[in-house]
């Protein structure tokens, strides 16, 4: 049976804890009441203002796309610039030197000696058409 004058005592860590989870219901429910109470008091005037703000969200999304877009094709024609200037500035660079060796009288440096009968060129079509072939393929000299 029941003890008479039996009074269960709480330790102090307990009492705490109760405490602390009674205050954080109480905050919950506050919080509650206080977002249906918006609730009830949102108009139709409100909802199109939440509308307009998730339109211009959805604007600047869009925006901020587009100038990413047009960043890396300013990126990608400034790439293009910078080597067609590197192109233009080597094709200059060589044909100021085509320029100079033109007005430089160029003499032969190779050995003037006949060469053996089987390194002569012969009057057969194919061996012309080799020493076409030969010399469409050779580069040019350059006086050191």
């Amino acid at each position: 049976g029941r003890q008479w004058g039996y009074k269960p005592t709480l330790d102090k860590l307990t009492l705490e804890h109760m405490t602390q989870d009674c205050s954080f219901l109480k905050n919950q429910l506050l919080r509650l009441k206080s977002l249906l109470e918006l609730e009830e008091t949102d108009s139709p005037a409100d909802v199109s203002e939440q509308a307009e703000d998730n339109t211009t969200v959805s604007q600047m999304e869009v925006l901020i796309k587009e100038v990413q877009v047009l960043r890396e094709e300013l990126w990608s024609r400034d790439k293009t610039i910078a080597q067609l200037t590197l192109q233009c500035q080597q094709l200059q660079q060589h044909q100021r030197e085509h320029m100079s060796y033109q007005g430089r009288q160029v003499k032969c440096q190779c050995h003037h000696q006949r060469a053996p009968a089987s390194l002569r060129p012969s009057d057969r079509p194919t061996d012309k058409w080799m020493q076409q072939y030969d010399k469409a393929t050779q580069t040019y000299w350059r006086p050191p």
